[in-house]
């Protein structure tokens, strides 16, 4: 009787690990479709979060095949970095501090790495 107990004890405590498993990974999955619909600029993210969820795999399969390609990452790296030459900037020539040998700008009048007069 005790040892017919412990075995459904057993049983019990395994189906309950099996459905929290399954319960983590889906809550997993689920964070993961959010941020990627997030990242690929897709309307309204929630309701793919809305769609695995109450879809599981099939609703994981639907994602996969429908998403958006990711935005292109040359077209940000342009529009980031990418700074207007202007011809109205004075340019200036190298110069090297006597003292230290330091690369200097030709207007400065101290060199900024030992304080030396440049003249």
């Amino acid at each position: 009787m005790i040892f017919q107990m412990d075995m459904y004890m057993m049983i019990y405590l395994i189906i309950f690990l099996v459905i929290f498993i399954c319960c983590c990974c889906n809550i997993i999955i689920c964070v993961w479709v959010y941020k990627d619909a997030e990242k690929r600029n897709m309307n309204d993210p929630a309701i793919w979060l809305a769609v695995v969820l109450l879809g599981g795999c099939v609703g994981c399969i639907v994602y996969l095949i429908v998403r958006d390609p990711l935005p292109s990452s040359n077209q940000d790296q342009e529009t980031s970095y990418h700074t207007p030459q202007s011809n109205d900037e004075p340019s200036f020539d190298i110069i090297y501090c006597p003292s230290c040998g330091a690369k200097l700008d030709s207007s400065v009048k101290f060199c900024g790495k030992c304080g030396n007069e440049i003249e």
